[in-house]
């Protein structure tokens, strides 16, 4: 019933929510992940176990958990499980991803091609998808550890771009219900 991305919109101090992600189109026996992913009051946490697209859906259709990460797979379990979470809502994009050569922890990615659905949720990108832009547009997420680098943030100002938030489960959601975006 959404009540996961409704919560998330509302913007609380703590939110959840569980998601597998892939890099690049899975196959049965491709890397996958599984994760919860929690914020509180703006730090965000992750828990996330590696496994095969195969190992995913026989613990998801079958509740056979994969023989690694016991840990790890029981808390995302309890959290599906605690919250009745059931997959929802599809979500696909180009990403162009960059690191700062002398700072690891400081990241800045660009998504654009971004497409959706709420039907066949299987993970495989096809031509069911809706894309959200009508124009090519991208969206710039900036990362990192500490304090953003001197050099960017003077950058950022030069070319008028400042921070907001941008939710892309979030957005498209409301764009399926037909109302205004969420920031």
């Amino acid at each position: 019933n959404f009540d996961s991305i409704i919560n998330s919109i509302e913007k609380p101090k703590y939110k959840s929510k569980v998601r597998l992600r892939s890099y690049g189109q899975a196959e049965k026996k491709d890397n996958v992940y599984l994760e919860v992913k929690q914020k509180y009051k703006g730090v965000v946490y992750k828990r996330r176990i590696n496994l095969t697209l195969d190992e995913y859906y026989k613990y998801q259709k079958e509740g056979i958990y994969p023989d690694k990460n016991k840990q790890i797979i029981k808390e995302i379990d309890y959290h599906i499980k605690y919250h009745n979470l059931h997959p929802a809502i599809f979500v696909a994009y180009d990403r162009l991803s960059y690191y700062a050569q002398n700072d690891k922890n400081f990241r800045i990615t660009f998504d654009t091609n971004l497409r959706s659905r709420f039907k066949n949720l299987l993970l495989k990108d096809t031509f069911e998808n809706e894309n959200y832009f009508d124009e090519k547009m991208y969206i710039m997420e900036v990362k990192c550890l500490n304090s953003l680098p001197l050099w960017f943030t003077n950058e950022l100002s030069k070319l008028k771009i400042y921070p907001s938030s941008f939710s892309k489960v979030g957005n498209i959601y409301m764009k399926e219900r037909g109302k205004e975006n969420v920031s």
